[in-house]
């Protein structure tokens, strides 16, 4: 079941990039350059803000934009297809080497086809005023007090420094 969600974000995530295509500040790194690769991750919050879900590029061309994505539900099956259960509190990040994107635009709420309740958001940037010659990009999440397990999916498509 989890490859089968998992699958599903690979699969949201693929079609929104091949519909919007990496955009790069240069027109001359257009054809060659700008060929995305993607990291991802799963992981469970346990309340209390004492737990974390992470995901890091490796080295990436900061003049390509990186388009990062954070889902995340109710953890218990049961709690996360109850329509009237309440968005999990959680704090979003969305960063690059150079600085941090806030949390992004939404959350916005989608259902999937076994009736789940997916709350999810993000951000497409690049990094070019970064002093450095590559970037990293980052996700993150962070529960906000005490509540049940919450369950993150994230992926990130970048363009691998060269």
């Amino acid at each position: 079941m989890r490859t089968r969600r998992f699958t599903l974000l690979a699969i949201v995530l693929g079609a929104a990039t091949a519909a919007v295509a990496p955009a790069c500040s240069s027109p001359s790194d257009e054809d060659v350059s700008c060929r995305s690769s993607f990291a991802e991750t799963t992981g469970t919050l346990q309340g209390g803000g004492s737990s974390q879900v992470v995901l890091n590029t490796p080295d990436a061309k900061k003049t390509c934009h990186a388009k990062m994505r954070i889902e995340f539900r109710w953890a218990a099956d049961a709690k996360s297809r109850d329509k009237s259960q309440p968005m999990p509190k959680v704090a979003l990040a969305f960063n690059a080497g150079g600085g941090t994107f806030g949390p992004g635009p939404g959350p916005y709420t989608r259902d999937d086809t076994s009736g789940v309740r997916w709350w999810w958001s993000e951000v497409e940037q690049g990094d070019k005023n970064n002093p450095n010659p590559t970037t990293f990009f980052q996700t993150s999440v962070v529960p906000i007090g005490a509540q049940d397990p919450i369950f993150v999916q994230m992926g990130i498509y970048y363009t691998p420094a060269q």
